[in-house]
């Protein structure tokens, strides 16, 4: 298959999955659609790079991660939203209060929690993701949970 069809199909099978990723990370639905818009765009343009296809999805999941957190830079605020919404509206008053805590996140942390907790990803995959070492996921993996309890307590 050609690698531009390849990356059309991706694309195309994996639109609410890089939604949620963008949503789960910006609060603004304009800067989502500009992510995922910016994702599309870099990754069309560099497709004939990608050396292993197999690995399309992971990559364009690398592109709107970055893309994601260029846009938190340009905002200088950090907000996180995804499913959150959803749970605000809810009356579950416990899932608002996580919400509450996960905004209290730096964005590292955030996007590493949003990504290991809600979507289920697996370490290796989040640290493919974000391009830094297990290690350092693992880690980070800790300090949520230590800032986490520690906000619980309070």
């Amino acid at each position: 298959m050609e690698k531009e069809q390849l990356f059309i199909e991706t694309v195309y099978e994996n639109k609410g999955y890089f939604y949620r990723i963008a949503k789960r990370i910006l609060q603004n639905e304009t800067d989502v659609e500009d992510a995922i818009q910016d994702m599309i765009i870099k990754g069309y343009r560099s497709i004939k790079g990608l050396k292993e296809e197999r690995y399309i999805k992971t990559w364009l999941t690398r592109i709107l991660i970055n893309q994601c957190k260029t846009i938190l830079k340009k905002r200088k605020r950090v907000v996180f939203s995804g499913e959150f919404q959803e749970l605000s509206q809810c009356a579950d008053y416990q899932k608002m209060e996580i919400e509450e805590y996960l905004n209290q996140l730096t964005q590292e942390l955030k996007v590493i929690a949003v990504l290991y907790y809600y979507d289920d990803l697996p370490v290796k995959d989040i640290a493919e993701f974000v391009n830094v070492p297990i290690g350092t996921i693992k880690s980070r993996l800790s300090k949520v949970r230590t800032d986490l309890r520690r906000m619980m307590e309070e």
